[in-house]
């Protein structure tokens, strides 16, 4: 869908921007878990984007359900974006708010399944093949664990909870969208 004119705040120089150039999209809809407090570990959802011109920007929107067992009365989780540019490596680029969905739960133990939404724009200067991934780390006192993109949402919609809607409306449980923006 062309956006006919943006002002956007995020770029210091207040340009105009002038309307998207192409769309990429990576879907994950399988379960990664991670128990990592002490490093980022990749989930798998990568998108891979050229960007048309060096001048233009990239618009990530990373969305994405996931799961606590919470068996520790403190819980968190932490989400990044790596970024490989050419034929370099994946390193690190972007690291969410801090200790997101961050929950002192004294001895409330039970399930919890907070959803993620986050947007990035990125400024590349460059026309090579750019790849984004989604990075995880986790945080609990007690050793719990996070799902990410968690199976155990595909039982939803069902007759109980969704009437009339059909067992492959479930949208996908991750999700990370690059689109160029024509400066």
């Amino acid at each position: 869908m062309p956006i006919s004119k943006i002002q956007s705040d995020s770029f210091a120089s207040g340009v105009a921007l002038g309307g998207v150039v192409q769309t990429k999209i990576a879907t994950k809809n399988s379960t990664v878990t991670t128990s990592s407090n002490s490093a980022y570990n990749a989930t798998g959802l990568v998108v891979t984007i050229t960007p048309t011109s060096a001048s233009n920007r990239i618009h990530l929107h990373f969305d994405a359900k996931t799961y606590l067992n919470n068996t520790s009365a403190v819980s968190a989780c932490n989400f990044g974006i790596y970024k490989k540019i050419g034929s370099g490596s994946m390193t690190a680029w972007k690291a969410a708010s801090g200790w997101d969905h961050y929950m002192n739960t004294g001895s409330y133990t039970h399930d919890f399944y907070p959803h993620m939404s986050y947007l990035f724009f990125d400024l590349p200067n460059s026309t090579e093949e750019l790849q984004y991934e989604i990075y995880v780390k986790s945080y609990s006192a007690a050793g719990s664990s996070w799902q990410i993109f968690p199976s155990n949402l595909s039982t939803v919609p069902s007759s109980g909870y969704s009437p009339g809607m059909p067992s492959n409306a479930i949208v996908d449980r991750g999700i990370l969208m690059a689109q160029e923006i024509k400066v």
